[in-house]
């Protein structure tokens, strides 16, 4: 079996046969990827649709930066309708209408088998009534949906968020799901959302960033993530997460059972914050990652954080502080302050980033020759 990745074919005469020949010769094709294909004849996509009709092996279709108007989603819709091997559908690009997405989710669904969906990059398209569509399957005990993205679709309203969210409580198939939005319209459903990861008992990785949740966002979710026990992935980089929202995180993170991975980057968070997610790095005995980088938490925060280090979890591998606006005399004082010798036997298990801080080079130097319970990256 193999992929077929045919990437930035403009749809030439001679390009579009070699692209047809490959098809035609090989004996099984797992996955068929177009990136930045433009299909320019109606012909030469209808020749695509074809082989996808016919095709026994097929698992995996991937169509981005390509030109797919209405009229072509619905003849993928058709024949996604009774297409028996296809589990994997990618659709990243915006030329659809709402009402080409709404035939193209309730094909989908009639299929029945697919697993994993992706909708992204598509500003055009309101989508809730396709959402909603999508919300009223994923509650139904035969849903095979284990892996949803929406990236990149500003046009989500809180009306389809939130009806989706709502199907969050009783869903059992979905694993990861991938909200990374570019959306300000969602914010009134936030609660729907902190409900629905409360008491959802499958979903592994949320990520939900660049939606602008603020402070008052981050405090719901954490209320929600308070009594969350599946979780192992969470993600709301670039939300405008501040100190508040921040400290209200942490606290909740602080106990929680099963998060691995917390990515917090670009936000507002500052160093006051710090003492709360100095005490969540404490007691939290499941967090293996945690990015905080580009947040501006500066030399209070730093030094906060890394004089705590030798309290923190042994599981602790990555702490990225990378970007957090620290200057050379700022390293110099979180350097002054740092612990000298070793507490423990062994190489350093934990990574410490401090890239992107402005570092003179002996200081550099003499901040890798320190003998620490951690390994500092600078």
């Amino acid at each position: 079996n193999s992929h077929l990745y045919w990437s930035n074919i403009k749809a030439e005469a001679k390009e579009m046969r070699k692209f047809f020949k490959v098809l035609d010769l090989a004996n099984s094709i797992e996955a068929i990827k177009c990136y930045g294909v433009d299909f320019k004849t109606d012909e030469q996509f209808d020749k695509l649709m074809e082989y996808i009709r016919v095709s026994l092996d097929l698992r995996q279709i991937k169509l981005k930066y390509g030109y797919y108007c209405d009229g072509r989603i619905e003849k993928l819709a058709a024949i996604l309708r009774n297409q028996s091997s296809i589990r994997s559908l990618s659709l990243e690009c915006g030329a659809q209408t709402e009402e080409s997405m709404k035939v193209l989710f309730e094909a989908v669904i009639n299929n029945g088998i697919m697993t994993k969906l992706k909708v992204g990059y598509n500003p055009d398209s309101a989508k809730d009534q396709a959402l909603t569509l999508l919300a009223g399957w994923i509650t139904k005990s035969n849903c095979q949906l284990h892996k949803l993205g929406f990236e990149s679709n500003p046009g989500i309203t809180a009306n389809g968020f939130g009806a989706f969210c709502s199907s969050l409580r009783t869903n059992r198939s979905l694993r990861e799901i991938n909200f990374n939005l570019s959306c300000h319209k969602i914010g009134p459903n936030i609660g729907e959302l902190a409900k629905g990861i409360n008491e959802n008992k499958f979903l592994r990785t949320l990520r939900y960033g660049s939606n602008s949740i603020c402070d008052a966002g981050a405090i719901t979710l954490a209320g929600g993530l308070a009594k969350n026990e599946s979780l192992i992935n969470l993600n709301l980089r670039d939300n405008k997460i501040g100190k508040d929202g921040g400290m209200a995180l942490a606290r909740a993170i602080k106990s929680h059972p099963t998060l691995k991975s917390v990515v917090l980057s670009y936000n507002e968070i500052s160093a006051e914050a710090m003492e709360e997610f100095a005490e969540m790095l404490t007691y939290n005995r499941s967090l293996e990652k945690v990015y905080l980088d580009e947040n501006p938490i500066k030399v209070k925060g730093c030094v906060y954080l890394l004089t705590r280090v030798g309290s923190f979890g042994k599981q602790l591998k990555i702490l990225d502080l990378s970007f957090i606006k620290i200057d050379t005399d700022g390293l110099q004082n979180i350097f002054e302050e740092l612990p000298e010798g070793r507490s423990q036997s062994g190489p350093p298990i934990l990574d410490i980033n401090l890239r992107g801080n402005e570092t003179s080079i002996p200081l550099k130097k003499d901040l890798r020759r320190l003998d620490l319970d951690f390994s500092l990256i600078v």
